[in-house]
Order: structure tokens, then sequence, then C-alpha cells
């Protein structure tokens, strides 16, 4: 993912945290339809947490790092 700007590459992290989040999402209802052995579905359902919050602490820094260079 190669980004033009800030704002460009906020809008691309926003996409993949919502399909991280949307991952999330799908695997809870496998395993809630039991298609899946809950203790895989688990450590992938603690991937996509772990990956939302990674996306969405990236897009929090790189909103505040803009904020702070448009002030400057």
């Amino acid at each position: 993912m190669r980004a033009k700007s800030d704002a460009d590459f906020i809008y691309k992290i926003t996409i993949v945290l919502e399909e991280a989040d949307e991952s999330g999402f799908w695997i809870e209802l496998a395993e809630r339809a039991k298609l899946l052995p809950s203790k895989r579905l688990k450590a992938l359902l603690q991937e996509a947490e772990e990956l939302t919050k990674i996306f969405n602490a990236t897009r929090a820094t790189t909103k505040r790092r803009t904020a702070r260079n448009h002030k400057s």
C-alpha cells in the first residue's frame, strides 16, 4: 500500500481497519454456527482483534501527527 499523502494513508488504513473488523465479525459468526472447531476460531478471532487494534492505533497516530504538522 503506497500512500501519496497522509490523507491518502489515513483513507487506506481506514479501509484496512474496516476489513479487519469485518473479518472478526465473520469469525464470530462462524464460531456461533459451529462451522469450525472453537479453539481454532478463537485464535483467529484474537488475531483479528489484535490487527484491528494495531490498525486503529496506526490511524490515530497518523491523524495526530498530521494535525500537529498542519498547526506548525
